[in-house]
């Protein structure tokens, strides 16, 4: 498959009169972007209807940014994309392998975790032929467009969370959007219990989305979403646990809680700055309490599922 001429996330794609750009990263942050083998470039890897940046040093995306067109979105089964019927994952030869966790994370000793997809293979499956569309979903099957989700979380309230955006509230009414996703890549994150390849590796325990759109009135405005899989892991064993003082940022939720966040607290979490545009959604709450309600317990799919709220389009 070639990436020759993928242009990749458009900042244009909502109106050419508002750009949504992709976010700024800090000083410290941009510092850490994992660049293409030959001739670096700007740190960004185009795919078709989206883009990453990488860290080099966690090997993991730091964001992911799609384009989706709720208007041109093709039914597709997950089964049909490749041939066999079965995911077909593999690493980006534009940078080096080095710079990228592959399949031998996914099936480490003691990893009870998905290849989470960042960019959701729907919200690409868009174009003006089925075959178009095909081929854009199968363009997110690269482990840079992945990160390791406890498979309660990514089954789970993740995937409710990417469905009610993309089929809720973007194909049902035939409208564009702009999605960025990514992990929180703290200093402090766990350390995975088991090396891999002679190397530790820690884990994110929240992912983020940013979602752009344009209202009635033709108004760019954005929402942002977080949510936990820490309390998960654990459970599991699959992260060391902390010793010392305990983290209390991560406790349990109520059923009554929301995923829906400030993206100011995203800003903060990520060291990423976003487009400015109309925030749809305002929190009170200190910050401690936000990060308490999006931690994901145990318990069925469907009560997590639950805890997603409507309205998030205004």
């Amino acid at each position: 498959m070639s990436l020759k001429y993928a242009r990749g996330y458009s900042r244009t794609f909502l109106s050419r009169s508002q750009k949504v750009e992709l976010p700024t990263l800090s000083e410290s942050l941009s510092k850490c972007i994992a660049r293409k083998k030959k001739g670096g470039g700007d740190g960004v890897l185009r795919y078709k209807h989206y883009s990453v940046i990488l860290h080099q040093e966690r090997k993991l995306p730091i964001v992911s940014a799609a384009n989706l067109d709720g208007r041109k979105f093709k039914e597709i089964r997950r089964t049909s994309i490749f041939s066999k019927g079965r995911d077909k994952w593999r690493k980006d030869k534009r940078i080096g392998y080095n710079k990228q966790w592959g399949k031998e994370l996914y099936i480490a000793e003691n990893s009870h975790f998905d290849i989470g997809h960042l960019t959701k293979r729907e919200d690409v499956q868009w174009g003006t032929t089925y075959k178009d569309a095909k081929l854009h979903a199968s363009y997110t099957f690269y482990f840079t467009n992945a990160v390791p989700q406890h498979a309660r979380l990514n089954q789970g309230i993740w995937r409710a969370l990417e469905d009610y955006i993309l089929h809720d509230e973007t194909t049902s009414v035939e409208m564009k959007a702009s999605v960025f996703t990514g992990p929180v890549l703290a200093e402090n994150d766990p350390f995975f219990t088991h090396e891999v390849r002679g190397k530790r590796l820690q884990l994110p325990v929240l992912f983020w989305k940013v979602v752009y759109y344009l209202n009635a009135t033709e108004e760019l405005c954005r929402v942002g979403f977080l949510v936990g899989q820490k309390e998960l892991l654990e459970e599991e064993g699959v992260i060391l646990r902390s010793r010392g003082v305990s983290d209390t940022r991560f406790m349990n939720f109520g059923n009554g809680q929301t995923f829906q966040v400030n993206v100011s607290l995203i800003e903060e979490l990520t060291d990423c700055t976003f487009t400015p545009a109309k925030d749809v959604y305002q929190d009170n709450r200190p910050s401690e309490l936000v990060l308490e309600a999006v931690q994901a317990r145990g318990g069925s799919d469907e009560n997590m599922q639950e805890k997603l709220i409507d309205g998030m389009f205004l």
